[in-house]
């Protein structure tokens, strides 16, 4: 016996020829034969006999429950940089956003606010639209600016820095995922004219306990842009010692790249003529 203040809601356990079980929470999303995303790491009771049992639903695989955050920023010959961010929001991370399934305005700051602490949007012009499986988030930043001294530049990444990634880092018990994840940002600078790269990010590659860690970068000098970008597959929802000790190192690792910086230097158009004059004598 319970209270009925007990039970959040009802849930169905449902199967068909042909289709394995799968459960149904009754007002929310979810594909025909699937079980919606407001479920997946939620602990069900259900009777069994003369007493009741409980289960875990399953998060399925991690390629699923995929978290893409992809900045595109435009800079000019005086360090300030246009910067606009979408954010592809999928399944399991639907729910961790948008409680209610769905963004809306107060979700939309909070997640904005979650993921990048230190950056301040237009909110008069961000937007959102369903993708399968979840939701495109678009936000605008207000204008960043490098730090510059003569002709060189220190552009800084906005990276994700979310409080929740910090307590992955430095885990203090036992824990349990909600879903097996990807989370990945990525980062394409469009750089002024008569600017070069002084060094590229170096890359770290580590494959742990059931965690991945990746980082890329690639310098298109035809287009004059750079693209770098960090990964996180996290491929189980059980935290054991040893995925939690590779989750924390790749969550440390995720924090250092957000804070980066990528150094530039710029010609200007006086010393580029004067290399040009030097060079015909």
């Amino acid at each position: 016996p319970a209270p009925a203040g007990l039970v959040i809601r009802p849930v169905l356990e449902l199967s068909a020829p042909g289709v394995s079980p799968f459960y149904c929470d009754p007002g929310r999303a979810g594909g025909a034969g699937e079980t919606p995303p407001s479920l997946w790491g939620k602990h069900l009771v259900t009777t069994s006999g003369t007493g009741v049992t409980g289960r875990t639903v399953s998060g399925s695989a991690a390629s699923e429950h995929r978290l893409s955050v992809e900045w595109l920023l435009n800079l000019d010959k005086t360090g300030a940089a246009e910067a606009s961010a979408d954010v592809f929001v999928r399944n399991g991370w639907v729910n961790f956003f948008f409680p209610g399934g769905k963004p809306d305005g107060e979700s939309l700051d909070r997640m904005a606010s979650e993921l990048f602490p230190g950056v301040r949007f237009l909110k008069e012009e961000r937007s959102f639209a369903p993708i399968k499986y979840g939701w495109k988030v678009s936000l605008k930043a207000e204008p960043r600016q490098a730090i510059v001294s003569g002709g060189a530049m220190l552009v800084p990444l906005p990276g994700a820095v979310p409080s929740w990634m910090g307590e992955l880092a430095s885990p203090s018990g036992d824990f349990t995922l909600k879903f097996p994840f990807v989370m990945e940002q990525s980062f394409v600078l469009k750089m002024p004219p008569k600017s070069e790269v002084v060094m590229a990010p170096q890359t770290a590659n580590r494959e742990l306990e059931k965690v991945k860690y990746s980082e890329s970068v690639y310098h298109n000098k035809r287009r004059n842009t750079i693209t770098t970008g960090s990964k996180i597959i996290v491929t189980t929802d059980k935290a054991s010692d040893l995925a939690a000790r590779g989750l924390a190192e790749a969550a440390r690792r995720w924090l250092d790249y957000a804070s980066r910086t990528i150094p530039l230097r710029v010609k200007s158009s006086l010393s580029f003529l004067e290399v040009r004059i030097y060079g015909r004598r």
